[in-house]
């Protein structure tokens, strides 16, 4: 398949009569009754974060949306279990254990198919699916939960050779799917994430290893199955998206995408694989994608261009032909030949953000690759796939037969299985809300280690953030403002009131809800509305075209304090908010840091406590440093004062406060002891198996919004 690392095939549920679903089920078999998973012997990962490899983001125009929200009733599905050996991994934090206890949803993240079975990734667990009829696939086997995500599934000879991540390689007896057996497993030097197998070497790297960090390949001895071992590594220029074989020389393609380091192709002879050698660097080959094409050429994707090379000599690759820009826009991500046609993803602006077009592409002629057709994608990611010799493309709902791209196929892939897409918001009240994409899951957390899924709140919006009060739900939207829905009869969300259109910023994002009001940034510009009837109480005046001086902010009482750019310089800006038409400010503490940097604020009985760093995830490609947790005493907000800062991992990206318990999420969980302001105290880490981008703390559980390893549930012990 083309890329299976960064396929991310989610998971929707079929849409039948049924209006409730125990999420429970996809814990375990039945005999797993209790809720706590014990603790079992489980290879040590200690993950260093590591940003997930995601594009820069630009500002290009989202999809209009024009459908009406809907609340769509989820199916009563129990599908057949059959557990693994489990992987559940427990942590001592301080003077606790934090140990998962549930895991529910996620993002296929890859897939292999052999036969008439799928062999999936689904969150953190692996899956195989029967899918003779592929209108109704049917799950024949589910894994317990494993202790990262599977970003790649190769197969071959009875055994599924499986990418986890931090947690290195894993080698699966497939001989009866309904049953897999883990066999071995090796942890290599860098996070395995792409893989080449070969004879019986295994040549694996880090796809999301991050520009300026030494990354390595590992090179794996798997002539035992049971007993895989690391042999040699190899030290790589930067990050690498792709790697080829050609005779015995590996091809591997270095893309930082950054401008401190160079896009280039490696040619190493690994004719002896415990001493890789460089033989060339080819920096006018490197690109996005490559495939092996007509036995002794080479096509690379680079930008809208597809580049033909001669791999006669595969020690020396010689550039041959550089065809005009075939794209519409942007730049192609993705290739997969299929005879002499390929098809290629091309992506405008973010991969899963504006979507683009697939493009089927004639190369039986090399010095005259045309375009055949193409078709629309959606803004979600995106990997074409074969099976049964027809290309099928995955957009994250559905699989596709596009063997005719003008009159496409469509079937439900695996929809009978209950899950959700990947959430990156979380929120709790009367229910556990789930912000996905445009979308909101609506959890009974009446059992709150197996949360029933009662509804998904399909908006007609595009959506940025969220918050809830009570039964209300406020959605923060791409140039429709904030949204109230209300959420009494959550079977049934009744839109209620929208801002008015003189309000409705190309961005509103952070909605904070205090008292009866409701604060938002449009914009970068701050907006106070009445809660009950979003009617404009007070803000920023100058319109919200161009962006304002905050970046994040919190509320108090009627204080509001805002990381913001003045007259004065970059710091924390104290407002008396009491009368919304009359804001005044009432205090500054001047900081170096500018607000781009500030990845959040909480503020709470006289603190404020800050998140300084660098946006790992949706801007990996420029480094990140370390991230900075201040707490400023702003009890006196004429006299503000910093009392403590601490250093945590780069790559955190949230936080959230539970009594004196800060929680800090990105690549993992961290908790942080607020206790004592003064001297705050790093806890612990938990390695969460995807990319964390929030979490709650209700009681002595911690719900993880969790990525691609979707939602993530935790329980704290003394």
């Amino acid at each position: 398949m083309a890329k299976q690392t960064f396929l991310i095939l989610l998971l929707i549920a079929t849409l039948t009569a049924c209006t409730k679903v125990e999420l429970a089920s996809v814990l375990t078999p039945a005999a797993t009754a209790a809720a706590t998973m014990t603790a079992t012997q489980v290879p040590s990962v200690t993950p260093t974060p590591l940003p997930t490899n995601t594009e820069t983001a630009t500002n290009t125009p989202a999809p209009t949306k024009t459908e009406t929200a809907t609340a769509t009733p989820m199916p009563t599905v129990t599908p057949p279990f059959t557990q693994l050996e489990p992987f559940t991994q427990t942590e001592n934090i301080g003077e606790m254990e934090l140990e998962i206890v549930n895991q529910v949803g996620g993002a296929v993240t890859a897939v292999a198919i052999q036969d008439n079975l799928a062999y999936l990734g689904i969150g953190s667990r692996l899956a195989v699916a029967d899918i003779s009829d592929q209108t109704q696939p049917k799950v024949i086997f589910w894994s317990s939960i494993l202790p990262d995500v599977a970003a790649q599934i190769t197969l071959r000879d009875g055994l599924a050779y499986v990418a986890l991540g931090q947690a290195g390689l894993w080698i699966f007896d497939i001989a009866n799917p309904a049953e897999l057996r883990p066999l071995g497993h090796v942890l290599t030097t860098s996070p395995a994430r792409h893989f080449l197998l070969q004879n019986n070497l295994i040549y694996s790297v880090d796809t999301r290893g991050e520009p300026g960090k030494e990354q390595f390949m590992s090179v794996v001895d798997v002539v035992n199955p049971s007993q895989p071992v690391e042999i040699s590594t190899f030290a790589l220029p930067s990050r690498v998206i792709k790697l080829l074989m050609v005779d015995n020389y590996l091809y591997i393609d270095a893309y930082p995408n950054h401008v401190d380091y160079e896009n280039v192709l490696w040619v190493v002879d690994v004719s002896d694989s415990r001493n890789p050698e460089l033989l060339k660097s080819v920096p006018e080959l490197a690109g996005r994608d490559m495939v092996e094409i007509q036995g002794n050429r080479l096509l690379i994707a680079k930008g809208g261009t597809l580049i033909v090379a001669d791999v006669s000599n595969p020690a020396s690759p010689v550039k041959m032909i550089q065809t005009p820009i075939l794209t519409d826009w942007g730049e192609f991500y993705y290739l997969h030949e299929i005879q002499d046609t390929i098809w290629a993803i091309g992506v405008f602006g973010d991969l899963g953000y504006c979507g683009g077009l697939l493009y089927a592409l004639d190369i039986s002629e090399l010095n005259n690759i045309r375009r055949l057709s193409d078709f629309s994608v959606d803004c979600n990611d995106y990997d074409v796939i074969s099976m049964n010799g027809l290309p099928y493309l995955t957009d994250g709902y559905e699989m596709i037969n596009i063997s005719n791209p003008q009159h496409p196929f469509s079937s439900s892939f695996i929809g009978e299985i209950p899950t959700t897409l990947p959430i990156r918001q979380l929120d709790f009240d009367d229910f556990l809300y789930g912000l996905s994409g445009d979308d909101v899951y609506i959890f009974d957390a009446t059992s709150p280690i197996r949360p029933q899924l009662i509804n998904l709140y399909k908006s007609k919006y595009t959506v940025n953030d969220m918050v809830v009060n009570g039964s209300q739900l406020y959605l923060a939207t791409y140039w429709e403002g904030i949204v109230d829905v209300d959420m009494t009869n959550p079977d049934n969300p009744q839109e209620t009131a929208v801002t008015s259109s003189e309000y409705h910023a190309e961005n509103s994002v952070d909605p904070v809800c205090n008292d009866d009001r409701l604060y938002a940034l449009l914009n970068g510009k701050l907006g106070i509305f009445d809660s009950t009837t979003l009617q404009w109480l007070g803000g920023d005046e100058e319109g919200f075209y161009g962006y304002g001086r905050y970046r994040s902010f919190a509320v108090e009482n009627n204080t509001l304090w805002a990381w913001a750019t003045t007259d004065e310089g970059y710091g924390l800006l104290a407002m008396d908010v009491t009368i919304p038409e009359q804001i005044r400010q009432i205090g500054f503490l001047h900081d170096e840091t500018p607000p781009e940097n500030v990845l959040g604020i909480v503020a709470d009985q006289g603190l404020v406590y800050s998140l300084i760093g660098d946006d790992c995830y949706f801007y990996p490609n420029f480094g990140c440093n370390d991230t900075v947790l201040n707490i400023i005493d702003v009890s006196n907000p004429g006299q503000m004062r910093q009392l403590a800062n601490i250093n945590v991992a780069s790559g955190i990206q949230h936080m959230t406060k539970s009594g004196n318990m800060l929680l800090l999420v990105g690549d993992d969980l961290w908790l942080i002891d607020a206790s004592n302001p003064t001297q705050p105290q790093v806890n612990g880490r938990f390695p969460t198996p995807g990319y964390a981008q929030d979490a709650v703390l209700v009681n002595d559980l911690i719900y993880v919004a969790d990525g691609a390893g979707g939602l993530l549930i935790l329980q704290m012990t003394e």
